[in-house]
């Protein structure tokens, strides 16, 4: 026989056991909806459940979390940064620690990247930009002083790394402009972007890493696939192009920079 305390435990549990069964039953009579076949572009969805709209939601927070990429020092104090705002990348200054960042673009399409200008004026910063997602970076600059910017380039070709000068009077960077696929290297003044001049014509990716201390150099690299890649300077006068380290081993260099005289450089392979 049940002691008192035991029949009021078992009691309960029956009646909840009583209680949910008909619930079981009502579900077991009700077959899940099959996931269907959907097709969305080039993304096929089959056999996969749909996502709950509170799930989508309830993710955007993560989804839309935010970093900032420094671009560079601002000659008019702090950095200068990308950060999102809204749904795209653009260019902001924050003037000192824990100060608050201040947007200097408001584009629909993202920035990819910004330099700002060392010294001379106007003062202001390179930056690059596509349209509509096709990759055809343009390089624009925006004057500090009235708040309006640019476009230096083509508007159709695709051009990227742009580096200043240390005196700030002219930059370079390398584009497709000539044929569409090989990137060459310019040279030129935003106040002028008709006397822009080519520094380096040749076949596959070339790529600007830094200027001399003199400005009268320019170290270069130039990828030849995945696991191998040279290094050269470019003298900016002659165009003469000079290899580093040369050698038959294969090496794939990261980056190099010229050290505080024009007869040292730092790189990493």
């Amino acid at each position: 026989m049940l002691s008192t305390v035991s029949r009021r435990i078992a009691f309960p549990v029956l009646l909840c056991a009583v209680s949910l069964s008909p619930l079981r039953a009502d579900r077991a009579d009700t077959p899940p909806t099959a996931p269907t076949r959907v097709e969305k572009g080039t993304l096929v969805f089959d056999g996969i459940p749909e996502i709950p709209p509170a799930l989508i939601e309830r993710m955007t927070q993560y989804e839309n979390s935010r970093s900032a990429v420094l671009q560079g020092w601002n000659p008019a104090g702090g950095v200068m940064i990308l950060t999102r705002f809204g749904a795209t990348a653009q260019v902001h200054t924050v003037a000192a620690p824990w100060a608050d960042r201040r947007q200097l673009t408001f584009f629909n399409e993202p920035v990819t990247s910004a330099a700002p200008r060392p010294a001379g004026n106007p003062p202001g910063f390179l930056f690059t930009k596509d349209a509509g997602g096709g990759e055809f970076y343009q390089i624009h600059f925006y004057n500090a002083q009235t708040g309006t910017s640019t476009l230096l380039t083509d508007g159709k070709s695709r051009f990227e790394s742009v580096l200043w000068s240390h005196k700030g009077d002219k930059f370079v960077f390398a584009g497709t402009q000539r044929n569409g696929t090989d990137f060459d290297l310019y040279t030129g003044t935003p106040e002028n972007p008709n006397s822009f001049r080519t520094l380096l014509t040749n076949s596959g990716q070339w790529t600007p890493l830094d200027w001399s201390p003199d400005d009268k150099r320019l170290l270069v690299l130039h990828e030849t696939s995945a696991t191998e890649s040279l290094l050269f300077y470019l003298d900016v006068d002659s165009k003469k192009l000079t290899p580093i380290r040369p050698t038959t081993t294969k090496i794939s260099y990261g980056t190099a920079r010229w050290g505080g005289n024009s007869h040292t450089i730092y790189l990493t392979s």
